[in-house]
């Protein structure tokens, strides 16, 4: 079982520029995208209305951080 939805871009752009005190929808979330050839997944941990955002290379890296597991972004940073 997992605890994130797959979405498409749109839905994280609605997300991200949606209005009020807390970003909706609740939950996490994960997007592939092709970016000039490159796929980058981005995830979205907005369990809290914050919408914690991050990019990753691989789909395994993105779970990892939206489970609170140690990860590797695009940028080499190791997030937790």
């Amino acid at each position: 079982m997992t605890d994130y939805k797959p979405v498409d871009r749109d839905f994280i752009d609605r997300l991200i520029n949606s209005t009020g005190e807390k970003y909706e929808p609740i939950g996490k979330f994960i997007c592939e995208d092709d970016v000039s050839g490159t796929v980058i997944w981005t995830a979205v941990d907005n369990s809290t209305g914050d919408a914690w955002t991050e990019e990753f290379g691989s789909r395994m890296m993105a779970v990892r951080w939206l489970h609170g597991y140690k990860a590797r972004n695009i940028y080499g940073e190791v997030l937790n």
